[in-house]
């Protein structure tokens, strides 16, 4: 053999002959289409936004994904496969999270390697969930006690053909002369301070940046203002979800009214500016 012979060997074993091909694992893969929910009549819409699928097989953590994904996974044979909801908290895309106040999806299946699986996630609300606040706007609503002093500004019923779903959905008139609505809740319920997550949940359609939160009430002092969950426009039907329990922990109040504020924006090319919500809930645990 000669020298350059010699010396490709050499290469050949520094390269390759450290490898362990035995430790290779051909995965199995899961496709995940989209997450769908379900709801009993007491907890409300089953509107949703899971964008993302956070997948666990046998309780191990394997990725968190956007629908539609194709997901490999290297534990096979018979398998517990979890999905759970992921959201974007706070409308935000460099939020992604679980979203806590769902349960995941289970499914027992046979993983083999390069085959596909296909799972059809459907969720549900944890039945120890408490929906302190659950507006539908079909009919009628509560958001009547008016913060802002103007009498025109108001949330009103849209028409049915108008809403997102059933009969109504809430909307709001904003003008240059009339330019400010605060609404808040008309009946004050408590949150408990817990180490639990508090969301507000709502879809929402609006031609202007508008906030939804909360007042907080303890007798004896002022309420205190935490409607904080900055909303931006949007001209198609949209759902987000707001953490609060930071805010619910630090006001520590002794009940609470949702409220939403919007005033009116001179740079949009609109005279008369519409928000248009429904489905509005806060849910704790």
């Amino acid at each position: 053999m000669n020298n350059t012979g010699r010396l490709f060997m050499l290469i050949s074993l520094v390269i390759f002959g450290c490898v362990d091909h035995s430790e290779v694992t051909v995965p199995a893969y899961l496709f995940i289409p989209a997450i769908e929910m379900t709801t009993v009549k007491a907890e409300g819409t089953a509107s949703q936004s899971f964008r993302d699928a956070w997948v666990y097989v046998n309780d191990t953590f394997v990725g968190a994904y956007a629908t539609p994904c194709k997901v490999p996974v290297t534990i096979l044979g018979n398998v517990e496969v979890k999905v759970y909801a992921g959201i974007r908290e706070n409308g935000m895309i460099t939020h992604p999270t679980r979203y806590s106040m769902t349960a995941p999806y289970s499914e027992t299946l046979v993983l083999e390697p390069t085959k596909t699986d296909t799972v059809r996630p459907i969720v549900h609300y944890y039945a120890q969930n408490v929906f302190t606040f659950n507006e539908t706007f079909d009919g009628s609503h509560f958001f009547k006690s008016d913060r802002d002093g103007d009498a025109f500004t108001q949330i009103t019923l849209t028409a049915q053909d108008q809403a997102f779903e059933g009969r109504n959905s809430g909307e709001i008139i904003l003008t240059k002369d009339h330019p400010l609505l605060i609404a808040e809740y008309d009946i004050a319920r408590a949150v408990p301070v817990t180490p639990n997550q508090v969301y507000i949940e709502l879809n929402y359609k609006s031609d202007v940046e508008f906030y939804v939160g909360f007042y907080g009430y303890t007798p004896g002092l002022s309420p205190r203002d935490y409607v904080l969950g900055k909303i931006r426009p949007k001209d198609s039907w949209n759902k987000i979800y707001f953490n609060f329990t930071p805010y619910i922990n630090e006001c520590a109040c002794t009940d609470y009214r949702v409220a939403v504020y919007a005033a009116y924006d001179t740079a949009v090319a609109k005279t008369i500016q519409q928000v248009n919500l429904d489905n509005f809930k806060l849910i704790h645990q």
